[in-house]
């Protein structure tokens, strides 16, 4: 009977192991996925299932595809939502990077995670002469919120008074 029960136990114990790997495993499939030459379909689906299970050690790949005009919405959008704190950086290092629409998006991106130490990269990006840059700044400053942001939507000009001055 005492064998019985730690037979039961040691395969308890054995499944739960098995299931706990099988993420990391679909994980690192996923990442050579996105490291080889697959084509955007798949290349898109695996950020996709990134985006939910996906933990740092997908960063560095899906940050390799920010810059490329076919995947660069979908391994940002998977990078907005990852719980981990290598995501706002790995967006945050991309904006030096790119430019036009992919620039805008990652901007987005990057105000969806509303990590307030981005908003001193997004201030100087108000007076962008790109308007869809310009204007993703401003929305994702929005969305950070802190004085920071607030003071860099407030700009020189309506910083300096009250509100009550200002009108």
């Amino acid at each position: 009977m005492k064998t019985n029960f730690v037979n039961c136990i040691y395969a308890l114990v054995s499944m739960l192991f098995a299931a706990s790997s099988l993420p990391a495993a679909e994980e690192q499939d996923l990442i050579a996925i996105l490291r080889s030459t697959a084509g955007a379909p798949q290349k898109w689906a695996a950020c996709q299932k990134l985006k939910t299970l996906g933990t740092a050690q997908s960063v560095p790949a899906l940050a390799a595809l920010l810059g490329d005009e076919r995947l660069s919405q979908a391994a940002r959008h998977a990078l907005e939502t990852m719980p981990v704190p290598e995501a706002g950086p790995a967006l945050r290092d991309a904006l030096a990077r790119t430019s036009g629409l992919i620039k805008a998006g990652i901007i987005d991106s990057v105000g969806w995670r509303a990590e307030p130490e981005s908003a001193p990269l997004l201030a100087p990006l108000l007076s962008d002469s790109d308007a869809a840059i310009a204007s993703a700044a401003a929305s994702s400053l929005s969305r950070i919120g802190g004085q920071a942001a607030v003071a860099a939507l407030q700009g020189p000009a309506c910083g300096s008074g009250s509100a009550s001055e200002m009108r």
